[in-house]
């Protein structure tokens, strides 16, 4: 099992987490560096989030609900992930 590190604070944490046990960072799993990132709510209240490292806002899976898929896609794009 591939191993994380929680972007806000540095615990080690696993794909299937989606909160740092440590920090309480909210967590999401972003295909396009295959990493598990740290998410910062959006101010406005919607339903984005801004991954701590800088990366574009982005929404989770429409799957997360129901499923529960931690993949992050694109804020704006389509609303289920490749997976």
């Amino acid at each position: 099992m591939r191993v994380f590190a929680c972007g806000n604070c540095g615990q080690l944490v696993y794909f299937e987490n989606s909160r740092c046990e440590r920090c309480g960072s909210q967590l999401g799993f972003a295909p396009e560096p295959l990493a598990l990132v740290a998410l910062r709510p959006a101010p406005d209240g919607s339903e984005t989030y801004q991954p701590l490292d800088g990366a574009p806002p982005v929404q989770r899976c429409a799957n997360a609900q129901t499923a529960g898929c931690n993949w992050l896609v694109p804020a704006g794009a389509a609303s289920l992930c490749p997976a």
